[in-house]
Formats: C-alpha cells, structure tokens, sequence
C-alpha cells in the first residue's frame, strides 16, 4: 500500500509483497541446522515479513528494488544547488549524491560552506523522512551522521560547515514541510532560509555533525 501511494506500478508491489509469502528459514547451530536436528516440521521457521538474515536474495534483490525507490526519490524532490554532481555535468547524468548498499545510504553534497550544501542536507533528510514515513520505518537521527570535509580555499583558508554557531541539519514535521502534498521550503533568501529548509518551530529533531 506505502509503495502504490507512492505511485509505483500494480505488478512492482505485487511482486515486492510476494516476496513475504511462503519464506522458510533454518537455525545454524555447532551441530547443523535445526531442520537436521528437529527434522522440517519444528526445525523449519516461516519468515513472517522481509528476507530472513544473511539470506542470499537479500542484498541482490529485495534491499536494491527498496532502494531503487528511495534513490528516484532523492534524485527526483531531493536535488537542489547543494547536490554534489560530477564535474561539466550541468544535467545531472552523472549524478552520484546518492549511495546505497544494503541498508546504509550515503548522501554527497558538494560545494564550499554556504547555505546550498546545508540547505541540500536538511532537504535530503526530508526526503527519507517522508519515504520512512510511507514505509512505517522509524527515523533514527541517532544512528544519521552529517560529516564536513573541508577543503582549502584559494586563499589558503578552510571552510566548513561547522561554521557559523555549529550548524547542525534539522528534521522537521512532515505535514509542514510537504504540506498539501507539496514541498514548502523556506526561501533561501530569508534570514532563516539560509542555513535551513524550515522554520525553527516546526524542527523536531536534529542530526549530529562529525
């Protein structure tokens, strides 16, 4: 159902929910599986949602097409001036701000410290709230790091994003930043704006800076 609101086609969640019926599992133990030591009848486990650990599908199939549709997401309303892209790349072909494997995902924002690479954090980190949200996983800011490169510029100085007070990415409430299925940010021209996608008041939860 999460996946349909998000517009995915009939036979793409048929297929992805189908990957939950019928899942067997055994337990590895120093003296075999446990369908070898019980036999298949109390030695044999049904996976009740998802693919059972280590499970050689797993990875290959059902983390990649989950991905795939947090990736569109990040690639499609996630994307702004702070997005790293590839150098000459103007159209984003080579569009390489978002990395996934399993599940831990890397998001690259490029540029020198101004509000573009902030701004292009707190909207990435909207993005997979809203997806989470749609998926009935719970946002963890806990275990969401942001980490600053800094690069020397021309005049032999570092910038970082830890400038300016220790900026830190926000989280805000889902229902004010895409209000009315709509993203609403706030203008990057405003006071506020610079440094941030939203208003303060509506910031529910921040993310650590290493």
């Amino acid at each position: 159902m999460a996946f349909s609101r998000l517009g995915l086609p009939d036979e793409f969640c048929e297929l992805f929910s189908s990957m939950d019926e019928g899942n067997k599992t055994v337990v590895l133990t120093a003296y075999g599986t446990s369908s070898d030591i019980l036999g298949d009848t109390d030695g044999t486990f049904e996976c009740l949602r998802g693919y059972a650990q280590g499970c050689t599908t797993s990875a290959a199939i059902g983390w990649t097409s989950f991905y795939d549709i947090f990736l569109s997401m990040q690639n499609e309303i996630g994307v702004d001036g702070g997005s790293f892209r590839v150098v000459d790349d103007t159209n984003g072909e080579c569009d390489r701000s978002n990395l996934a494997f399993a599940d831990d995902m890397i998001h690259q924002l490029g540029g020198a410290c101004t509000s573009s690479p902030r701004r292009s954090a707190e909207l990435k980190l909207a993005v997979a709230a809203l997806f989470f949200d749609f998926t009935g996983i719970k946002f963890n800011p806990e275990k969401t790091l942001c980490c600053a490169i800094e690069f020397p510029e021309a005049s032999g100085t570092y910038t970082s994003t830890k400038e300016d007070g220790d900026w830190r990415p926000q989280i805000y409430d889902l229902d004010v930043i895409f209000s009315g299925g709509e993203l609403c940010l706030l203008s990057s021209s405003s006071t506020e704006g610079r440094d941030h996608i939203g208003e303060f008041q509506h910031c529910t939860d921040f993310v650590k800076m290493e």
